[in-house]
């Protein structure tokens, strides 16, 4: 199974994404073991990788308690096992495929750029070091800094050109990133934003914008002038700063690079299981439709709800704060951001989603209740039980694949799983004499 997936990432990157005031990163504050616990042929996981992804699961249980046994044991279980899968992967070359390298990339500029990220904690690191805890917000010093970048780089924008590329998107919605690279899609070509970069100015054409807004990490559907602009400025300004951070040497920290290593195995593995392990994997329809009638509560649709926007320079980190009341709903998306239309359906309660780019603001959405319901039909959800049959083969075919490689690498397990609430008998892993 993937470790890490994109929709995974996405959610990750959405919820909780601001720092309080005063706070700074973890992982820019504290030292973080990045000596390998286990190595399986040439490859290494290291303490850092397996705490980050134990911390997320355990804060990923609902009752915000801590995991049965039983389900620590499998999901330790299951991440260890895969490691043998991953180090197989690599050894079939598969981590040098393009695919992997693209998405790879497309992460790690998303992450250098992002307000959270390591360049900007450094930034604000090293411009309010001086100044006592409380006195300062991420968010403000990020807006700021970005506005003078802008005005240094002598940022320049076409509305005119904008309308047309807002229009392409109000008709079409995220069809158009496709739509628009046919030749017969009129008025792309003209110069839609320009900027200075060390000296030498870039112009983006319509179509260029387009493109670069759909290779975008975590993209948005820019349907009005104001949201074309945020998009622009977005990518002028991610530009320059990744640019920065490559100088800086931030692309270079063990703590990056160890959190890039972490994603990149995480899409080889998932590459090298629908190569290898899900054509095996085959789901009968009858076993779909026993499924469905058996689980007819957990395909209760949410279809419209009520919710609060909060700009992001108000939020602060709190889910109690006033803002704007909204109902949204397919038909009723959040302003620029229809294509997470789920996502805002599907979150729990209370819980803020953001940063988000809507009506030219950034903004967090907090869901307060679900409006309406459906029970999905059959037909809504084949697809999804499918993959969630297909998901359950494919641990066991993870787990028997794994048993049956393991014998072919060399293994170091220094692991103290005491410190998992577990032990190395419990878990029953492959390397098991």
């Amino acid at each position: 199974m993937r470790l890490f997936t994109l929709y995974c990432a996405f959610c990750l990157c959405l919820v909780g994404g601001l720092l309080p005031r005063g706070a700074f990163a973890a992982d820019q504050v504290a030292e973080k073991n990045l000596e390998p616990i286990l190595i399986v042929g040439d490859h290494k996981l290291s303490a850092y990788l397996l705490d980050k992804y134990y911390h997320r699961f355990l804060s990923e249980q609902r009752d915000g308690g801590p995991p049965s046994p039983q389900a620590n044991v499998t999901w330790l279980k299951q991440f260890l096992t895969n490691q043998v899968l991953i180090a197989e992967a690599k050894r079939q070359k598969i981590g040098l495929r393009p695919e992997i390298d693209s998405l790879v990339r497309r992460m790690e500029r998303y992450m250098l750029t992002k307000p959270t990220g390591p360049y900007y904690n450094k930034l604000f690191i090293s411009a309010y070091s001086a100044q006592p805890n409380g006195q300062a917000d991420l968010w403000d010093f990020y807006n700021e800094h970005r506005m003078k970048g802008l005005k240094k780089a002598r940022f320049v924008f076409n509305s005119k050109a904008a309308e047309k590329v807002a229009e392409g998107f109000w008709r079409f919605g995220d069809d158009y990133f496709e739509r628009s690279k046919g030749d017969d899609v009129p008025d792309l070509g003209a110069v839609l934003f320009s900027y200075f970069r060390d000296g030498r100015r870039l112009e983006i054409s319509a179509r260029e914008f387009i493109s670069q807004a759909a290779s975008e990490f975590i993209r948005t559907t820019p349907n009005n002038v104001n949201a074309v602009r945020s998009v622009a400025e977005k990518l002028a300004m991610d530009d320059i700063d990744f640019i920065d951070a490559v100088r800086l040497g931030i692309a270079n920290e063990a703590h990056f690079l160890e959190d890039k290593r972490g994603f990149a195995d995480a899409q080889i593995l998932e590459l090298y299981e629908r190569i290898e392990l899900e054509p095996m994997c085959v789901v009968g329809e009858n076993a779909i439709h026993a499924f469905y009638n058996a689980h007819l509560d957990q395909y209760v649709r949410n279809i419209k709800v009520k919710g609060r926007i909060i700009e992001a320079t108000h939020f602060a980190g709190s889910n109690t704060v006033e803002g704007e009341t909204i109902l949204v709903s397919e038909v009723e998306p959040l302003d620029g951001q229809a294509r997470i239309t789920p996502v805002l359906l599907n979150s729990r309660i209370g819980t803020p989603i953001g940063p988000l780019k809507s009506g030219g603001r950034e903004v967090y959405f907090v869901k307060d209740a679900n409006v309406e319901t459906v029970i999905a039909t059959f037909a809504e959800v084949e697809s999804e039980i499918r993959a969630r049959l297909i998901k359950e083969e494919l641990i066991c075919a993870e787990s028997k694949m794994a048993r049956k490689l393991a014998g072919n690498f060399k293994i170091e397990d220094r692991i103290e799983y005491a410190k998992y609430s577990t032990t190395f008998e419990a878990l029953e892993l492959p390397w098991r004499k």
